[in-house]
């Protein structure tokens, strides 16, 4: 099963349907070969990958991972697209969730610095 948190594609419009999903809009214009093609990224949520954590779909690349290499460690979405596999809409969809929704960074952040804690309290322990 597949929850669609979030699809971004290249219209200029936001709205919500059936409460659960969230659709919202942003203006990401590709050019390929002088060509302008729109694309849609989806955000998705599944539980069986990644813990159920934000990703972009067809990848096993969370939206965090994506969030803090451009906000905290200031990469720039090609050097974060090239080093991830990504294209640059699908670092800038990730980037616009992670900007949106701080408070579910802020929770996911806190469980991977437990975990972090947790592996090496095990490590010190044996």
């Amino acid at each position: 099963m597949v929850l669609i948190a979030a699809i971004i594609t290249t219209s200029s419009s936001s709205q919500t349907l059936d409460g659960d999903t969230l659709v919202r809009t942003l203006l990401m214009p590709q050019t390929v070969e002088n060509t302008k093609m729109s694309s849609t990224v989806q955000i998705v949520k599944t539980p069986d990958t990644l813990h159920g954590k934000p990703r972009l779909e067809g990848t096993r690349v969370g939206v965090l991972q994506v969030g803090e290499l451009v906000r905290q460690r200031q990469w720039s979405i090609s050097e974060v697209a090239d080093q991830l596999g990504l294209d640059d809409a699908q670092v800038r969809a990730a980037t616009e969730y992670y900007d949106e929704h701080p408070e579910l960074m802020d929770t996911l952040r806190a469980q991977k610095e437990a975990r972090k804690r947790s592996v090496t309290q095990q490590s010190q322990a044996e």
